[in-house]
C-alpha cells in the first residue's frame, strides 16, 4: 500500500517530502531500500500476536481479559 501511495503521488506530479508528507504503519525493512526512505509507525507485531492469541484462549475458556497498550516507535524517514 505505502509503494502505491508514492508512484500515484509522483504520477500528479507532487514531490516528497516537499509537498506531501507520508507515514506508513510497519513498513517491511526492503522497502527502506526506496528513496525517499519511508517514515514508519513500528508496532510490536509479535507481541501483539502473541497477546492476541492468550486474549482469544482466556474468552473461549470464558476468563475476562484485559485492554492492553503496547508501545510504539517512530523511525524517521525521509518521507516526513
Amino acid at each position: 500500500l505505502t509503494t502505491g501511495v508514492l508512484q500515484a503521488v509522483r504520477h500528479l506530479g507532487l514531490d516528497v517530502p516537499q509537498r506531501l508528507r507520508i507515514v506508513g504503519y510497519d513498513v517491511d525493512s526492503v522497502l527502506r531500500l526506496i528513496r525517499p526512505t519511508f517514515t514508519t509507525v513500528v508496532q510490536p507485531l509479535e507481541q501483539m500476536t502473541s497477546l492476541a492469541v492468550e486474549n482469544l484462549l482466556r474468552l473461549i475458556d470464558g476468563e475476562d481479559v484485559d485492554s492492553v497498550t503496547l508501545p510504539v516507535r517512530l523511525v524517521t524517514g525521509e518521507t516526513a
